[in-house]
């Protein structure tokens, strides 16, 4: 069979006993190369060739003159071996592959600084190779520089372009990702989206500057698929408001493409007070199976009525005994209704508020108990304008003890007190 090959190669069979001994000699290289064992090469079995590995890929190399002559070439071959030279960069893309598969994770980036061809054959075989899996990634704006970002997470720190930043990032896996200070206009939406081309549990947005509208928001958020999103005094400029009707930053496209979502937060607290689009459709949010564990809108307006606030009770009230979280916190911001109109619509329930606190500065809240089996929700409304009217020495509240005020500020439930 050998011989039969070569008989085009005339040239070649007059240099055969050269040829044999730099066969050997480049054999016993990748060998050393390899730590493998230089064993001789049994002889070529007649029933078809196993599966690829890298001790087959080394018979072959030393069982076959033409294939060194002619370079190894396959569908996952990227380079060739020649006569004059025979490095690294000639194994198959596949042998390599197979290779990294037996470093840890850890270590893999750190060899895209071998050498160019190292460092391609990561970038472009990324998909296949074992990632890096890490709670919690921070992507932050360099102080010094606005077009530069600083990635960091564990034993992870680079500093670049955020339209390069999915080059290192490429290797990692989070479960949550920090975004502070970060300028999004609709071309970084791609490169986060390519940094980030998984399932990510939980983002936050901190402080960042949008110049985009809602409708591109939705679709930014909605294509990892989040359980849990933040958004801490973030601004928006004035073109991407005024793109949208009714000049609102945020509207109920938000909740309609989002509806997975468990823990939502807005939280205008260090700024000036912002409006948001939010209407009664808002109420289709808590049809869902699952209700959400966790909606707050902090020093925000909203357009939502006390339908929605109906809505959204009922359905608790109506729920399943859940396990997936110890209570709801449900914080709908400031709304244009009055105490009176709320009441009414909350002594209709089946079940009253166990807790019902009403503060000076309009904010009302309540403690619902659907039975048991199912966490408490904890609701507080803000109203539009306070009600100085309002005698609160009328109503006496010192039989009624708190099971937990809502802290927005930790988004925590502190300790049992007695209302005064």
């Amino acid at each position: 069979m050998f011989n039969l090959s070569m008989k085009p190669f005339s040239k070649l069979r007059k240099r055969s006993n050269t040829f044999r001994h730099k066969l050997c000699h480049r054999a016993s290289v990748i060998t050393s190369h390899f730590n493998a064992s230089a064993v001789p090469v049994p002889a070529k079995p007649l029933h078809p060739e196993p599966a690829f590995t890298v001790d087959h890929f080394l018979e072959r190399l030393m069982e076959s003159k033409s294939s060194i002559d002619s370079g190894i070439s396959s569908k996952d071959s990227h380079s060739t071996i020649s006569e004059g030279s025979l490095t690294l960069e000639t194994i198959p893309t596949q042998c390599f592959k197979q290779i990294l598969s037996y470093i840890p994770a850890e270590e893999i980036p750190a060899l895209r600084t071998v050498s160019k061809y190292f460092d391609q054959t990561i970038q472009r075989e990324h998909a296949s190779l074992q990632k890096i899996e890490v709670d919690a990634l921070h992507v932050a704006r360099a102080p010094d520089n606005g077009d530069v970002v600083r990635v960091g997470a564990q034993g992870i720190k680079c500093e670049m372009s955020l339209r390069n930043v999915n080059r290192p990032l490429r290797m990692v896996h989070a479960q949550q990702v920090s975004l502070y200070r970060l300028t999004i206009e609709s071309k970084d939406i791609q490169y986060l989206h390519r940094a980030f081309p998984y399932h990510v549990v939980e983002m936050r947005f901190i402080e960042c500057y949008f110049k985009i509208n809602s409708n591109d928001l939705a679709i930014m958020v909605n294509h990892w698929k989040l359980e849990s999103v933040e958004f801490h005094n973030c601004q928006w400029t004035d073109y991407a408001i005024s793109e949208f009707h009714k000049n609102y930053i945020v509207e109920d496209r938000f909740f309609t493409m989002n509806s997975q979502l468990d823990f939502i937060c807005f939280d205008f607290s260090l700024i000036d007070e912002k409006e948001l689009g939010f209407t009664d459709k808002l109420g289709c949010f808590f049809t869902r199976p699952i209700l959400p564990s966790s909606l707050i809108f902090n020093n925000c307006r909203t357009c939502i009525t006390v339908k929605t606030l109906f809505a959204a009770v009922s359905a608790y009230l109506e729920s399943l005994p859940s396990r997936h979280t110890h209570f709801y916190m449900w914080s709908f911001g400031k709304i244009v209704e009055s105490r009176d109109n709320i009441l009414a619509a909350f002594a209709r329930l089946s079940a009253k508020p166990t807790v019902q606190t009403v503060s000076p500065n309009g904010r009302l809240e309540f403690t619902f108990h659907a039975g048991a089996g199912c966490p408490p929700l904890h609701l507080v409304v803000d109203l539009d304008e306070p009600e100085d009217d309002i005698d609160y020495d009328d109503e006496d509240y010192t039989d009624l003890y708190s099971q937990g005020t809502l802290d927005l500020s930790t988004g925590t439930v502190k300790a049992a007190k007695r209302l005064q």
